[in-house]
């Protein structure tokens, strides 16, 4: 008998310098230091965000740690003219780090721990982290703290997230703030408090003028507070409100509020049930190449929910996410193989994908890579 797939529902950023001189002559000597300073103080103003690509290049080549690290951002979040390469965003990120530039060594840091342009590596991340900060740079306390609520295992690593977040929250930055709601949502090195979680994500989601590094702040704060709202709690649980949330941060094409979106109008959740909606709303999240939107639409081709049932593109959709690593995925792509949907019955395919989830200690993936093994003794008797 044919199981339903897995769909995953609730888942889962100038200083100028004074120049004061006396009225009246100077010496030569005086107005040239005093042309140097005004020139200096020139340099200071340029708004590097604002320079293209060619000028920011030129002004790299020239050892210009600031221009590195802005064509790092340039390629990292891509623009109308430059494409996103996040290979090319971390050569520039390096160089930047390697003339010292601050912002270049957190740049680092989360290149290495988002596995964006280099593989992920928690250990690597924190030394560039560790650098910015000792560079001056608070937003490296936030990706520190970010190190270890990813590797929240023990009480050691929650005690030093809330340790790091809680030093960035002091400093009054964004994402700190944001990270702070975050922990107080989860339980991560302090009681689990929503009240507090959600009071915070408003300060975010009522934010304005962030940087580049942090404008997704807003939309993620609004996705996170919907996701509270549409939780099993009864203290806070509220479809509608929960529905609104995800719809002001979809409507500004974040793919996560996209996702839940979909999740909402394919359950009925405050919405009348609409699986033509949900597709939608997927497609969006899933053409940002996001994994559980990519996984969801598979699951829909699967089990024929609003469209046609389609093994083949049920296995389409499945790869993308699945090449992400996303574990939901690996299981069903096992199942698939294991059973010959919209795929050759493949059980080496079918164990090799089980294996992948069992690493990660996802539910069932153990009894899952036990049943194949099981299949494959008896065939080879």
């Amino acid at each position: 008998m044919k199981k339903r797939i897995i769909g995953i529902l609730f888942m889962l950023v100038l200083s100028s310098s004074l120049i004061a001189c006396k009225s009246g002559k100077t010496s030569n000597k005086e107005s040239t230091n005093t042309e140097d300073a005004d020139e200096s103080q020139e340099q200071e103003e340029v708004d590097y965000a604002e320079l293209s690509e060619s000028d920011l290049e030129v002004m790299a080549y020239d050892d210009d740690a600031k221009a590195c690290y802005y064509l790092g951002l340039l390629y990292d979040y891509g623009s109308d003219d430059v494409e996103k390469q996040p290979v090319i965003a971390c050569s520039w990120y390096k160089k930047a780090a390697d003339l010292g530039y601050a912002e270049g060594y957190t740049a680092l840091g989360y290149v290495y721990l988002n596995g964006i342009g280099e593989e992920a590596n928690l250990d690597t991340a924190r030394e560039y982290f560790q650098k910015g900060i000792d560079a001056g740079d608070q937003e490296s306390l936030v990706g520190m703290g970010r190190s270890y609520i990813d590797d929240n295992v023990d009480e050691n690593s929650t005690a030093l997230a809330y340790q790091y977040i809680s030093q960035a929250y002091n400093a009054l930055l964004p994402d700190g703030v944001y990270y702070m709601a975050y922990l107080y949502e989860k339980g991560i090195g302090v009681d689990a408090d929503l009240s507090s979680a959600l009071k915070l994500y408003q300060q975010v989601a009522e934010m304005s003028d962030l940087s580049k590094t942090n404008e997704y702040l807003v939309n993620a704060a609004n996705t996170r507070m919907g996701i509270i709202h549409v939780s099993d709690n009864p203290d806070v649980k509220d479809d509608q409100l929960a529905l609104d949330y995800f719809q002001v941060a979809a409507d500004e094409g974040y793919s996560v509020a996209e996702y839940y979106l979909g999740i909402m109008y394919m359950r009925g959740c405050g919405i009348d049930q609409s699986y033509d909606d949900a597709l939608d709303w997927f497609q969006k999240a899933a053409d940002k190449d996001y994994a559980p939107a990519l996984n969801q639409l598979g699951c829909l081709y699967f089990n024929g929910y609003g469209v046609d049932v389609d093994y083949s593109q049920a296995v389409y959709y499945q790869k993308l996410a699945a090449a992400q690593d996303y574990t939901p995925a690996q299981i069903n792509l096992g199942y698939m193989y294991e059973n010959g949907f919209g795929v050759e019955k493949n059980l080496d395919t079918a164990l090799a994908y089980y294996k992948l989830a069992a690493d990660k200690s996802y539910e069932g993936a153990s009894e899952a890579v036990a049943r194949v093994e099981s299949l494959m003794n008896e065939t080879n008797e």
